[in-house]
């Protein structure tokens, strides 16, 4: 069995990060802050703050904005 299978608070390494919300089970709900999510490239569901996940997708954004600057 998969690490993240045992651990379902570890992310994938798919990059970049593409990711939809998932409805929390119940003893999710304890865990305030924490949303369940599910990689759309592996499929792997996985635990994280919305904090955490909103800074990794304006890290990307912001990476995809300066790599398309510098080809122009």
């Amino acid at each position: 069995m998969a690490l993240h299978k045992k651990f379902p608070g570890l992310r994938c390494a798919c990059e970049p990060v593409a990711a939809d919300r998932m409805e929390r089970s119940f003893w999710m709900r304890l865990l305030p802050g924490i949303r369940a999510y599910r990689c759309r490239t592996c499929g792997t569901d996985f635990l994280a703050s919305k904090r955490a996940m909103d800074a990794l997708v304006i890290a990307q954004r912001q990476q995809a904005f300066e790599s398309r600057r510098e080809t122009r």
